[in-house]
């Protein structure tokens, strides 16, 4: 029982740890046309870089959780009449969203058990971290050159709940998840309202696998890639938020940088999605060379502290092999094309949230002219050719059996990438309230 009330106590708990450093203000132009949520998710960015941060430093993380809860909690209090008001005027999403993130961590409690890739692999690194460890005592731990960020929250979050419970580690990443469906649709005009939180708890249970919530860092990829588009949409689509330029992209440039510490594939997601940043963003040259200067610097450290404390850096399938060239051998490379495709075509039933973007897209591409459309969105494109790349590059280059291998691991590598593409759902939901009201 006292269990089921620490659950029940830690939903408002996290909504509360994320109040900081940033909050709502009415005639703040530097958060133009963004909501209550949309502070929550830059909130995250900032504290998940700085357990980053605190990662490579050997301080007690219980002092560091006391000092950052009590400083939110203080501000919290401080601005109480504001928030009070705020979920008052909003009490139907806001009873939505507690209601949807306590059911989820009530399941999570009820079904604790990790999958393989969790049990085997990922947990090792977060005890570890739970225990009191710092980056260096992950030597020696399988696969200890993995990105070891989503672990270190993990156990960060573990070691400072109450009743330092393992899978309250866990919750952080149903939160992260969760805040990012409210804030794509928190602005959605629909009356009554009752009919966008329906919309929202469907969206949620289309995205969810629950598989991926037993260890696996997805979510956690998922969480960045949707600030991304979230960032990348807002600020090109605002022109009071160009009054903030360098703020917007320092943020987008340290939401990327969560994506190479996280998964090895990370590392690609980073190139991929900082070069459809700086393709398709129309700010000016400075900033594109501030921003340049911000992600190579990023880069330099990773491969310096990847050396540092594991004297190399290298992914789990070497890149460059004596059998790379066997690849491209027209039949095993054309087996290898059909076999992936085949199953990118099972994963986006596997991930029904990839048919309700695709069916979004096709209803705003009848809608409106194609042309118009691409034009002013040409960055999706971008986006999904050069991730899809990747996908394909990820599977040909692997020495492992393809027919085993798919079936297993492709649909987990595309959930995330959706993340980045929910915005077109609300897109289609503006459009068809527009044109059918």
């Amino acid at each position: 029982m006292f269990e089921i009330l620490m659950i029940l106590f830690y939903a408002p708990f996290l909504f509360i740890y994320f109040l900081f450093p940033f909050f709502l203000e009415r005639k703040n132009t530097l958060f133009y046309k963004i909501n209550i949520f949309d502070i929550l998710i830059v909130n995250s960015v900032i504290h998940v870089n700085l357990l980053l941060f605190l990662s490579f430093l050997f301080i007690n993380s219980n002092y560091v959780f006391l000092i950052i809860f009590s400083i939110s909690f203080f501000f919290f209090i401080l601005r109480f009449k504001n928030y009070f008001y705020l979920i008052k005027n909003n009490l139907i999403i806001f009873s939505t969203f507690f209601f949807i993130l306590i059911c989820l961590f009530i399941r999570l409690a009820h079904d604790p058990i990790l999958a393989w890739d969790g049990a085997h692999h990922w947990i090792m690194k977060a005890k570890v971290f739970f225990d009191g460890g710092y980056i260096k005592n992950i030597k020696g731990v399988m696969m200890d050159y993995y990105p070891h960020l989503g672990t270190y929250i993990w156990g960060f979050f573990w070691k400072n709940s109450y009743l330092q419970i393992e899978y309250f580690g866990r919750f952080l990443f149903v939160f992260f998840f969760i805040i990012c469906f409210f804030s794509c649709f928190y602005n959605l005009r629909v009356y009554p309202k009752l009919i966008k939180c329906g919309l929202i708890i469907a969206l949620i249970y289309f995205s969810s696998d629950w598989q991926l919530f037993k260890g696996y860092q997805e979510y956690l990829l998922f969480f960045c890639f949707y600030v991304c588009s979230r960032i990348f949409v807002i600020f090109e689509k605002s022109n009071l938020i160009k009054k903030n330029v360098l703020f917007y992209i320092l943020l987008f440039g340290f939401t990327t940088n969560i994506f190479l510490w996280t998964k090895q594939e990370g590392f690609f997601h980073f190139i991929i999605i900082n070069s459809v940043f700086l393709i398709h963003s129309k700010i000016n040259f400075s900033y594109k060379f501030i921003y340049t200067s911000l992600i190579l610097t990023f880069i330099l450290i990773f491969f310096l502290i990847k050396i540092y404390f594991f004297g190399s850096f290298h992914f789990h399938e070497d890149i460059l092999k004596p059998s790379l060239l066997e690849n491209f051998n027209p039949t095993v490379f054309l087996t290898k094309l059909i076999l992936i495709t085949k199953y990118i075509f099972i994963s986006f039933f596997k991930n029904p949230i990839w048919l309700i973007i695709l069916l979004s897209i096709i209803f705003l591409l009848k809608i409106k002219n194609i042309k118009s459309y691409f034009k002013e969105n040409f960055f999706i494109i971008s986006f999904i050719f050069f991730e899809f790349c990747l996908i394909y590059a990820i599977f040909i280059f692997q020495s492992a059996d393809l027919s085993s291998l798919l079936p297993l691991t492709l649909s987990r590598v595309m959930f995330p990438i959706s993340g980045f593409l929910i915005f077109i759902i609300y897109d289609t939901c503006y459009k068809m309230k527009k044109n059918f009201a």
